[in-house]
């Protein structure tokens, strides 16, 4: 589906930018997708190349108080070609491949993105 904005904490703050798919969210819960961290693959609108992901289905526990007002796709794409510009607006194709773990609320940020870190060396 098409990437939709964010809050833009994914690469503000945390340093991993994600494509937005909260659109998704009768899909998710007609598949049965447990909130969680997933490996997967993407291909952009007019790429011509499948790239490795980690996408997390839920809302955003940590966040207390800004949390997604829905479950939604947030798609990180670690093996990113260097130069690819924004993709908003664009079509995403999305295949998860794994589930990798349940969806956790962190205590501090500094948790989370050592976690998302260690999701996605699982992931490669």
């Amino acid at each position: 589906g098409p990437v939709k904005s964010g809050y833009g904490r994914g690469s503000k703050t945390l340093g991993f930018p994600t494509a937005n798919l909260p659109q998704f969210e009768d899909f998710i819960d007609k598949n049965n997708l447990k909130n969680g961290v997933y490996s997967g693959l993407a291909l952009i609108e007019g790429g011509d190349s499948l790239m490795g992901c980690v996408s997390n289905i839920g809302v955003s526990p940590t966040f207390v108080g800004q949390e997604n007002p829905c479950r939604i796709i947030e798609t990180y794409i670690y093996n990113r070609e260097n130069g690819l510009p924004d993709f908003y607006g664009k079509q995403l194709r999305l295949v998860l491949t794994g589930y990798i773990r349940p969806e956790l609320k962190y205590s501090n940020l500094q948790d989370l993105i050592s976690q998302i870190k260690y999701d996605v060396e699982i992931a490669k």
